[in-house]
C-alpha cells in the first residue's frame, strides 16, 4: 500500500548570468512527487524540471529543520563526518560552509537520504544555529573555472569552457526524508538499497522455504561478493568507538586487501574505531 501527492509549482527563474547580476527570465515548472509506504516512516521526494535555457546557475531546495541545529553529520567513504557552521578559509580562499556528503546528512532532527546529490548547506542562522537544511539539485556552470570571483582572487583551474555541465535537458532529483531519529545508515538502506525478489524453484527446490542466509551485527556492510565459491563481506566501523562486529552462526578468517589470511573468527571479532575489514566465510 502506498500513497503519492503530487505537486506542480510554477516559478519565474533567471536564465543566465550577465557580469555579476541574473538576468533574463522563464517560467519553469517543477513537478514533485510525495510518497508514503505503508508500515514506513520515510517521506520519499521525486523532483522533476526541465532545466533547458537555464545557465550559470545553482538550484537548491530547502528543508525546514525540526529543531535548529548548530552541527550537521554527513556520510563520506567508510565514516560520517560531523561539520560546524563554518569553514576553513584562506588568502586565496573564502571559507565557504558548503559540504560535500555520500548518501546522508542528518541535522536538527532531520536526516537526508538521497541519490546523488551531494552538497548541501546548514542556512537561515540565527544566534549561531540553522533553521534550514539546503540541498544542491543542480549546479550548472560553462566553465571550469573563472576569475576573478567574489570568493576567490585566482581560478582553481584553468579557464576552460564546458558545455555539458550547463545541464541543459530535463533533470531529476530523488530523496527520502525522515524524521524520526533512526540510524542513518539504515535510512538510506531502507530508501535505496530496496530488498530483491526473485520467483523461487518451486518444489524441487532444495533451499530451506523461510530464513536468513547471514546476519551481520555491530559495523556497516560495503559490498558482500562471491569469489572462488567463497562469500567475502566487507564491513567498517564509522565510529569513534570499537565495536563488536557478530556474524551469528558463521565462522571464517579475516584477510588484508589482497586476500591473505589474517587471523580466524569464530561468530565475533572486534573492529577498532574507524576500521575496515575484510572477511571470508566458511561454507554455512
Amino acid at each position: 500500500m502506498r500513497a503519492q501527492l503530487e505537486v506542480t509549482c510554477t516559478y519565474e527563474l533567471p536564465t543566465h548570468v550577465e557580469g555579476a547580476a541574473r538576468a533574463g527570465a522563464r517560467a519553469v515548472e517543477v513537478h514533485t512527487t510525495l510518497e508514503l509506504q505503508a508500515g514506513d516512516d520515510l517521506l520519499r521526494v521525486h523532483l522533476e524540471l526541465d532545466n533547458h535555457g537555464l545557465r550559470d546557475h545553482r538550484l537548491r531546495i530547502h528543508l525546514p529543520l525540526p529543531r535548529p541545529a548548530a552541527t550537521s553529520v554527513a556520510e563520506c567513504a567508510f565514516a560520517t563526518i560531523e561539520r560546524a557552521l563554518t569553514a576553513e578559509g584562506g588568502p586565496t580562499e573564502l571559507g565557504l560552509p558548503t559540504f560535500p556528503s555520500r548518501r546522508f546528512v542528518s541535522a536538527g532532527g532531520l536526516t537526508v537520504a538521497h541519490d546523488g546529490l551531494l552538497e548541501y548547506e546548514l542556512v537561515d542562522i540565527d544566534d549561531d544555529e540553522a533553521a534550514t537544511l539546503a540541498i544542491t539539485l543542480l549546479r550548472c556552470t560553462g566553465m571550469l573555472s573563472q576569475g576573478p570571483m567574489a570568493t576567490r582572487p585566482l581560478p582553481a583551474g584553468p579557464l576552460t569552457p564546458m558545455e555539458g555541465p550547463q545541464s541543459q535537458g530535463r533533470a531529476e532529483a530523488r530523496f527520502a526524508l525522515h524524521v524520526g531519529g533512526r540510524e542513518a545508515y539504515a535510512v538510506a538502506d531502507d530508501a535505496f538499497l530496496p530488498l530483491l525478489v526473485t520467483r523461487g524453484g518451486g518444489t524441487t527446490a532444495s533451499g530451506a522455504a523461510t530464513g536468513q542466509a547471514l546476519s551481520v551485527t555491530g559495523a556497516e556492510v560495503s559490498a558482500i561478493v562471491r569469489d572462488a565459491g567463497a562469500l567475502h563481506v566487507r564491513l567498517f566501523n564509522p565510529t569513534a568507538e570499537p565495536v563488536t562486529v557478530t556474524l551469528d552462526g558463521r565462522q571464517g578468517w579475516l584477510v588484508d586487501l589482497r586476500g591473505r589470511p589474517l587471523q580466524p573468527f569464530e561468530g565475533s571479532f572486534e573492529l577498532g574505531p574507524w576500521q575496515i575489514a575484510t572477511v571470508v566465510l566458511a561454507e554455512a
